[in-house]
């Protein structure tokens, strides 16, 4: 993954998976960022990909396709949830499919942090 930076925000980010990746240490010195190394993109870190939709009832997040398992902390307060408390991270399937093992998480204050499989369609974040 290819991260592009202007000041203090995020232009692109451009995605490569490591099978085409024949020199690491040039791609390193390209911008690439290198499997499971983590990006912090201020609101939310991750060492993996994923789309985040913030709607009324909770966020979802969305692997990209081929993603492979990740971790992620969400600043909730970022997104104007302070205060929210999660109850629940549930895993939708894939339609047609089977959805992953369940997702991982603990919240400490306005910060949760998820580990999933990547395996599901979804991972929504419910709150009380």
């Amino acid at each position: 993954m290819r991260v592009v930076k202007k000041g203090d925000r995020i232009e692109s980010v451009v995605y490569t998976p490591p099978e085409e990746k024949e020199n690491a240490e040039e791609y390193r010195l390209l911008g690439y960022v290198q499997p499971k190394e983590r990006v912090d993109f201020g609101a939310a870190s991750t060492d993996g990909a994923f789309r985040l939709v913030v709607d009324g009832d909770g966020i979802c997040l969305f692997p990209l396709p081929e993603s492979r398992s990740f971790e992620a902390e969400i600043d909730l307060a970022a997104f104007g949830l302070a205060g929210r408390r999660v109850v629940s991270v549930d895993a939708a399937p894939v339609p047609g499919g089977k959805v992953g093992s369940a997702p991982t998480w603990r919240q400490d204050g306005d910060r949760v942090r998820i580990s999933a499989d990547a395996r599901s369609l979804s991972y929504r974040l419910r709150f009380s």
